[in-house]
């Protein structure tokens, strides 16, 4: 699948509080509003100010909207003052998408910004992953994807191929799954060669398990807008 500059400029890089990761553009026939993983922007409440990355420097935006998923999906949207898109766009086809099927996911890890030339802000870096299924998680639904994930990339989307062959959203980035802690055993290694386990120490790695929202928490969460960024005029410089 080839990502479009919808795809690859609709992605920004966002700061609350103490919290940084990865947000994008989501288009309804109703308006444009943000899409972010809730985790990041967790206690934001209309009027507070969330940070997006320029080429050189944060700018602080108010939010006028914010609505967390119902479900504790871990699924945010939002709308700003001052931020505006030049026009709206059809909202994307519906995603098809089978069981080993490849994904592409787009975000800002490792506080990484990619060089790629864009428009005054700056541009994701793309990883693939395979569509691995869904599980429950605490009775919550979530995608899990076989690949790489990194801190930064949470709230960034997550992409697949419409029946047409055009690219549509599939789901948002949560985040990975750790490793079980019986994977994670530490040892102490003795000069005779012997090795001993250190009791109540192990350490959390990534089980190669990238956690996703999928597509229908997304679409119920932007059900819950009544306001969206302004459109038809130039984004701010």
């Amino acid at each position: 699948m080839q990502l479009t500059s919808r795809e690859i400029s609709g992605v920004f890089r966002i700061r609350y509080g103490n919290s940084v990761g990865s947000g994008f553009l989501y288009h309804t026939i109703s308006g444009c509003c943000f899409i972010s993983a809730a985790h990041i922007l967790n206690g934001a409440k209309n009027d507070d100010n969330v940070l997006i990355q320029r080429d050189f420097d944060w700018i602080s935006i108010p939010l006028v909207q914010i609505e967390f998923s119902k479900r504790n999906s871990d699924v945010c949207a939002f709308s700003v003052k001052g931020f505006s898109v030049s026009n709206i766009l059809s909202p994307y086809q519906t995603p098809s998408l089978s069981l080993g099927g490849q994904v592409r996911f787009l975000g800002f890890p490792h506080d990484l910004v990619n060089t790629y030339p864009g428009q005054g802000f700056p541009m994701p870096l793309v990883r693939t992953a395979h569509f691995s299924g869904v599980i429950a998680v605490d009775g919550i639904d979530v995608m899990v994807l076989d690949g790489f994930n990194n801190p930064g990339y949470s709230g960034g989307p997550v992409y697949c191929q419409d029946s047409s062959g055009g690219n549509a959203l599939v789901g948002v980035v949560s985040g990975y799954r750790f490793e079980k802690s019986t994977h994670g055993k530490v040892f102490r290694r003795y000069p005779d060669g012997r090795e001993e386990e250190i009791p109540d120490i192990f350490i959390k790695p990534n089980s190669g398990m990238v956690q996703a929202v999928p597509l229908a928490a997304v679409n119920g969460v932007v059900s819950q807008m009544l306001h969206f960024n302004p459109v038809g005029q130039k984004p701010l410089t």
